[in-house]
């Protein structure tokens, strides 16, 4: 009798990409934590047409191929979860663990790892890109965090042994996220006033990706059947909620069509990511009344919006350690000590624009600064833009010199303090 292979010993692994559809030489790839994985390769076929005295169809043959397909996870903290958060997002985390939706392409190789007895067999899946990303933070679910990633990539590559020169880095160890360890829910706008709690609050991040086929001069490899590219369309992020009903408040946001922004941490009670939607409409609210014995509900489709002033529709950041702070984030005019000394430099008029006061960076390109009208707000350079600098000013010891009247307000000795995220 032949022996099958189990489910529970496939293993699958992730490369990043530096050109789409090719898989890097003696690439390092790392395990992936996966509870299902669905990626499998397209192929599609045509049946030929010809007439025939015998009534049977002819023949088919091979058209077109591809790669689709969903992986599903628990959400954990490692530096392969890191990456999929970058490519569902199209951007990079910066130097402080802070990754804003953008417009980057990138793609992954992704393998799967079967054993049958003793013998591996493998299946490669280059030029993956994520369509879409759902993050499932449901309280009742009596459940991890759940996610569903849809790749859609270049096409399938059967091997009977691992790529060349491959090394694989183990999977993260750390515990799954889980919803007891969501915190610092935040919901901010005009109107919005007292708590309010939630029951679900899952969120889609669409890429709306499509599949690029077509004939190239390059192509050497025949039958040519694998896509040509995955294009990217219009990122659509959607969040679910579902509130708790306490009055009309969510009522008169859908009604008159106005903003407000979202955030909360993810957490497994040690690491986690600070999900922020910085502006958010309401498409659907509906609060029925269903039956006996049952919670009125509002249950509440949104859109996350581009917001002008934070130059995104979403930010992901990575805490590391909850209980410590994560990045210098907030300068405020007043004190008589600039801590940590990291801060100390000149910095520059870079000519960009917040809250309609002039924006000052570091030489470094790590710092931007702005005056917000009562503090000196300080995030990464990236947050705001990088435009050819002009000399400003110098904080250096407890003292600020040169031109600091000019964006902040009123020179004077400022205090940098630490950020919490979870503050």
């Amino acid at each position: 009798m032949p022996i099958f292979a189990n489910a529970d010993e496939g293993r699958i692994s992730a490369v990043e990409e530096a050109t789409w559809g090719v898989t890097p030489e003696n690439p390092a790839l790392t395990r992936a934590r996966v509870t299902s994985f669905g990626l499998a390769g397209t192929l599609a076929k045509a049946v030929s047409a010809e007439l025939n005295a015998n009534a049977a169809v002819a023949d088919l043959f091979p058209t077109s191929g591809g790669a689709e397909g969903d992986i599903n996870l628990e959400l954990t903290f490692g530096p392969l979860e890191h990456k999929l958060w970058e490519h569902a997002l199209r951007g990079v985390f910066d130097a402080y663990g802070i990754l804003k939706a953008g417009v980057l392409a990138k793609s992954m190789t992704w393998e799967q790892d079967y054993l049958v007895d003793t013998t591996h067999f493998f299946k490669y899946f280059p030029g993956c890109r994520i369509n879409s990303f759902a993050v499932n933070l449901d309280a009742a679910a009596d459940a991890a965090v759940n996610a569903t990633l849809s790749l859609m990539g270049k096409g399938e590559t059967p091997a009977a042994s691992a790529v060349t020169g491959g090394t694989y880095a183990a999977a993260n160890t750390s515990q799954p996220m889980f919803m007891p360890e969501v915190r610092a829910l935040t919901v901010t706008g005009d109107g919005i006033s007292g708590a309010m709690c939630f029951s679900n609050f899952s969120f889609t991040i669409n890429n709306n990706c499509r599949v690029q086929q077509g004939k190239c001069t390059d192509t050497t490899v025949y039958p040519d059947l694998s896509s040509k590219g995955i294009g990217y369309g219009r990122r659509e992020i959607t969040i679910e909620l579902a509130a708790y009903f306490i009055g009309l408040t969510l009522t008169t946001i859908f009604q008159e069509n106005t903003s407000f922004s979202l955030s909360y941490i993810i957490s497994n009670g040690t690491q986690g990511y600070k999900i922020t939607f910085p502006r958010v409409k309401l498409l659907e609210n509906a609060a029925p009344l269903e039956g006996n014995s049952s919670d009125v509900m509002e249950n509440i489709s949104a859109q996350a919006l581009y917001s002008a002033t934070d130059l995104t529709d979403m930010i992901v950041e990575r805490i590391d350690d909850l209980t410590a702070s994560a990045a210098v984030k907030a300068i405020q005019k007043g004190a008589t000590t600039v801590t940590p000394a990291g801060v100390l430099a000149t910095y520059y008029k870079n000519g960009a624009t917040q809250n309609s006061k002039p924006v000052y960076q570091n030489i470094a390109g790590t710092y931007a600064l702005w005056f917000d009208g009562t503090n000196t707000i300080a995030t990464s350079l990236a947050h705001v833009g990088n435009v050819s600098p002009t000399i400003l000013f110098t904080i250096a010891g407890n003292t600020v010199t040169g031109d600091y009247a000019a964006g902040a307000g009123g020179a004077g000795e400022i205090t940098v303090s630490a950020y919490n995220p979870a503050a």
